[in-house]
């Protein structure tokens, strides 16, 4: 299997067209599925986390933590394995929201002004069973993956954000703690399945990069080949 490297310079457009597909598919699949979305038993920890009506705002603040994520990115192969994983992630989790969808019960929650309207125009848009798995907390581990892999300075403003969205998806009520699970659980999975690829075509390149010319082997040879796992 054969996958295009993405470079610096298709990052966005890549991402713009994936988020497009995304929130196609996600919308579909809120309204599709193939049994009734079930509720789940409340595990203690579900039960121990309160509801914080004001912690709505980090849980929307998903798609800015993504975005910076990927504007930290520069080397070739982390922005390929990341987008890559991300776009597996979604596509697993899209195939269970079908297969076996789960739904949060949306009780009535004492939020007041701006933050009542954001749980409004969050309820809107975001099926109420599409919860397991947290597509939050697998998309956020594997952007927050990338920036740990390249940037060394950054990781830390990386990880406590992500920390803060994923405490947030049982804050607002919007994931049982099994999905939390279930979302890191995914993240690792596809992490590992496009890192493979990833780093044979970082490793194939630089030797052809050895044995065209020795001085540019030395140099970042990461642009315009193919990802291979073969």
């Amino acid at each position: 299997m054969r996958l295009p490297i993405i470079d610096f310079k298709k990052k966005w457009p890549v991402f713009a067209a994936g988020y497009v597909c995304f929130c196609i598919l996600y919308t579909f699949t809120g309204h599709v599925h193939l049994r009734p979305p079930a509720r789940l038993p409340l595990s203690p920890v579900d039960t121990a986390v309160p509801f914080m009506a004001w912690t709505v705002w980090i849980y929307i603040s998903q798609f800015g933590f993504l975005v910076y994520c990927l504007w930290l990115l520069n080397d070739s192969v982390h922005i390929s394995r990341t987008l890559y994983s991300m776009g597996l992630a979604s596509l697993l989790s899209f195939s269970v929201f079908i297969l076996y969808p789960t739904t949060f019960p949306r009780a009535p929650r004492n939020a007041r002004g701006l933050t009542a309207e954001a749980f409004e125009w969050l309820y809107r848009l975001d099926s109420p069973s599409n919860c397991f798995p947290s597509l939050h907390v697998a998309l956020g581990f594997l952007a927050l993956s990338g920036v740990i892999a390249e940037k060394k300075r950054a990781r830390w403003l990386a990880l406590v954000w992500a920390a803060l969205i994923w405490a947030s998806t049982m804050t607002t009520k919007q994931h049982y703690f099994v999905d939390i699970v279930a979302g890191l659980g995914v993240g690792l999975l596809c992490r590992a399945a496009v890192g493979r690829a990833a780093f044979k075509s970082a490793a194939l390149l630089t030797e052809r990069a050895r044995q065209s010319d020795p001085i540019a082997a030395s140099e970042p040879t990461c642009s315009g080949e193919d990802l291979s796992e073969g």
